[in-house]
């Protein structure tokens, strides 16, 4: 990966400089006006295949503000990317309007208090491994969540319920102070 990274700087490079632009690996965002989008596009679909970039359109999404959509979709016609006004997950974090965003945050929360209430009935029999891969595997992921998503305290509340007064992990009670302090969302963030 690494290599393949350098390898792209070049043609990274080689893009419109009138979008901004986030790359990892192959995966790409960018935010500008339509049509430099689209002349970014155009860019990505002829110089990609040299550097071993395919790009997808049937995977790529464009998300508009809802009096830009129809220009959006005249901008892109036949070129089979898919424009939303709601939005879409870029690497694990919701983009787009506060619904789509409040949507997807809720849809994560439920799955976790979901495998915390699995790891629950495991921790009976098994304590420290239900504890590790409540710490190693489901921390990890909602405090990404958290980190790169604004203003989701309140939405976050049911999944602190869970590990403060419903589970029966170790760390329920204060046994484990660090994962007690990750989990007090509600007065971590400004």
């Amino acid at each position: 990966m690494p290599i393949y990274a350098a390898a792209t700087i070049p043609f990274i490079s080689s893009l419109p400089s009138r979008v901004q632009q986030v790359w990892y690996a192959d995966d790409a965002a960018a935010s500008g006006k339509t049509k430099y989008l689209r002349t970014g596009w155009d860019k990505l679909l002829s110089l990609g295949p040299a550097y071993g970039y395919y790009p997808n359109a049937q995977k790529t999404w464009l998300i508009v503000k809802t009096e830009h959509k129809a220009s959006a979709e005249a901008a892109f016609l036949g070129t089979q990317i898919n424009v939303t006004t709601e939005g879409r997950p870029h690497l694990g974090v919701p983009l787009g309007c506060k619904e789509y965003c409040e949507q997807f945050i809720k849809g994560k929360v439920n799955g976790w208090c979901g495998e915390l209430e699995k790891l629950s009935l495991v921790a009976e029999t098994q304590p420290h491994a239900a504890y590790a891969a409540a710490t190693h595997r489901l921390a990890s992921k909602w405090n990404y969540l958290y980190r790169t998503t604004c203003n989701i305290n309140d939405l976050l509340i049911p999944l602190e319920d869970m590990i403060r007064k419903k589970s029966s992990l170790p760390y329920q009670e204060d046994q484990h102070p660090t994962m007690r302090n990750e989990t007090s969302w509600r007065y971590q963030q400004d």
